[in-house]
């Protein structure tokens, strides 16, 4: 299946205040589309937004800028979603060969399959406009282009201490496979993953 390049909707966009968000909210119309290099200082700022919204630092794990800019000279590895040209969230994926961190050796596949392994490395959404369910229509497209690859496990790490994302990836059929220390040893994620992306829908 071809992904189109740009995917529009409506979502609502809730008024926040700090880290509450109000009831009162306004529909706009989204764009989702490939993101290239160009758009790094948007990845960064809304990054810096996410950050600020922890409720846990935990929960998410930020990339400094010369990681991204490597990821986002990959084609088609960072999904956007704008609205009015800004970038309200994203979706990263990383495929990672042999490397050491290749999720593929904490789930224990054989050696020869590692090198059909993906991540879904990162998904985010500014916090005024969640609830739209941003993340699952992101990685679902992302899950298409994956599939189109064709590589055949999907892993990535989620903390228990984020459900709403855990709750998002469990609903494209993945499995917690394991409970690993990520980042520090203080630091736990949830392993999932596809036994084979063409089991997704």
């Amino acid at each position: 299946m071809t992904i189109p390049l740009i995917y529009k909707c409506m979502v609502k966009r809730h008024e926040a205040s700090s880290c509450r968000i109000a009831e009162k909210a306004e529909c706009s119309r989204f764009d989702m589309k490939f993101l290239q290099a160009g758009s790094l200082p948007d990845l960064l700022s809304l990054q810096s937004v996410i950050e600020a919204n922890l409720t846990c630092p935990e929960i998410f794990m930020l990339h400094d800028e010369k990681y991204l800019l490597e990821i986002l000279r990959l084609d088609r590895s960072v999904i956007g979603v704008t609205i009015e040209d800004r970038l309200i969230a994203y979706s990263i994926i990383r495929i990672p060969g042999l490397a050491d961190d290749n999720l593929g050796r904490d789930i224990n596949l054989p050696e020869e399959e590692l090198t059909k392994v993906a991540h879904l490395q990162a998904a985010a959404v500014h916090p005024a406009y969640r609830g739209n369910g941003l993340q699952r229509k992101l990685t679902s497209a992302h899950m298409h282009v994956i599939k189109e690859l064709g590589y055949e496990h999907v892993c990535c790490t989620v903390s228990p201490k984020n459900p709403i994302s855990l709750a998002n990836y469990l609903s494209y059929g993945l499995m917690i496979e394991g409970l690993h220390p990520k980042l520090n040893e203080t630091k736990s994620k949830f392993k999932s993953r596809t036994s084979k992306v063409n089991l997704i829908s």
